[in-house]
């Protein structure tokens, strides 16, 4: 059965349709509407049926101060972070500039070295090549002597070879015992 849409409730006349309910279920209990009593209980408004407006949603309140305490803890963690990022960003820092005149300090020890090592090098070249010319010198020397030496030992070979020949011609003349001079043969 089909209700015209301009006519509230059932046709004149008739029951209005039954609804079926499980067992051991009833239809919800019937409120009859009050006549000229205190209209019903509805928390959302007040007595004359006004919105409530002294009601507060405490829920959207308690949820809003609990996301804002959050929020905070989430700043302060955040700022906690970013001061220890400053510290470890300081200690970098620090740390490069340390390795970095470790490292300056190295190069420039390397450099001395270097010149020292030259210069210790250049100071014993210098008296390698001192001593190698005290040795040309001295063999030099040992030359000119040797020479001088067997030069000097022929005169005195051929000064000692013109004595002993003398001593041989004059051998040949002999003494006798008696002073007389032997006669010499041939």
């Amino acid at each position: 059965m089909t209700m015209p849409p301009d006519q509230p409730g059932p046709p004149h006349g008739q029951d209005p349709p039954t609804q079926q309910f499980p067992a051991g279920s009833g239809p919800p209990p019937y409120v009859p509407p009050s006549s000229g009593g205190a209209p019903p209980y509805d928390p959302e408004h007040d007595e004359h049926g006004e919105p409530d407006e002294k009601k507060r949603p405490w829920a959207w309140i308690g949820a809003a101060a609990l996301l804002g305490i959050v929020a905070l803890g989430f700043a302060l963690w955040a700022f906690d972070l970013n001061s220890d990022l400053n510290d470890q960003q300081d200690a970098t820092k620090a740390a490069q500039q340390s390795a970095t005149k470790a490292a300056d300090d190295a190069k420039r020890a390397a450099e001395e070295a270097s010149k020292n090592a030259s210069d210790r090098a250049g100071a014993l070249s210098d008296q390698i090549d001192a001593l190698t010319q005290s040795v040309k010198d001295a063999t030099d020397a040992l030359g000119s002597a040797t020479e001088d030496a067997r030069d000097a030992a022929q005169t005195k070979i051929e000064e000692l070879r013109q004595q002993l020949e003398e001593l041989l011609s004059g051998a040949a003349v002999t003494t006798t015992p008696g002073g007389e001079t032997p006669a010499t043969t041939p």
